[in-house]
């Protein structure tokens, strides 16, 4: 178990005491869960970083590694939807990012068993970016809901990820 899977490892162990927190009114709770989700940001990002200046690559990282993304996003989608801080037609960018989630995880299981792969794209990548933005700007605002800006600008984050989700999934359903 190498640095860089444990770092994989951590964000999905996170996911249990960021859920625990959630439910929560207090602002160290709610600060709790928003320094939580930046330690689980840089974890992604230094596992990646690790793994490839390292030369700590492994069956288990290119495995986990996109599954921990999957498990903390659609963890705290379904939290924030639950709360109503997404809400109403909102709800159906959440709904669309979880699809696409699922339905790319599909095509890449399909493929593994056809021997073959579906590397993640660039647009995937930025689309990974702007999803992860958008729950930080949602987890920032519940402990600072008296500046608006925040929550328009997550909620403008969501549907841009929501779009970006759909045009990657047609990318990937259409093999390119």
């Amino acid at each position: 178990m190498n640095l860089a899977n444990r770092l994989t490892l951590f964000r999905m162990v996170i996911i249990l005491p960021l859920g625990m927190l959630f439910y929560s009114q207090s602002m160290i709770a709610m600060w709790g869960i928003v320094a939580l989700y930046i330690l689980a940001g840089i974890s992604d990002y230094f596992d990646g970083y690790i793994a490839r200046k390292w030369n700590q690559d492994s069956d288990f990282g290119k495995l986990f590694d996109p599954i921990a993304d999957k498990l903390l996003v659609t963890a705290l989608l379904f939290l924030l939807v639950q709360e109503h801080s997404i809400a109403s037609l909102h709800v159906w960018a959440a709904i669309i990012i979880v699809s696409r989630e699922i339905l790319v995880s599909g095509l890449r299981e399909f493929k593994a068993g056809k021997g073959g792969s579906i590397p993640v794209s660039q647009l995937a990548k930025w689309k990974t970016t702007v999803q992860m933005v958008a729950l930080f700007l949602f987890l920032l605002a519940r402990p600072l809901p008296t500046i608006p800006l925040i929550n328009l600008m997550a909620i403008v984050c969501l549907w841009l990820s929501a779009g970006l989700s759909v045009w990657t999934a047609w990318a990937y359903i259409k093999g390119k």
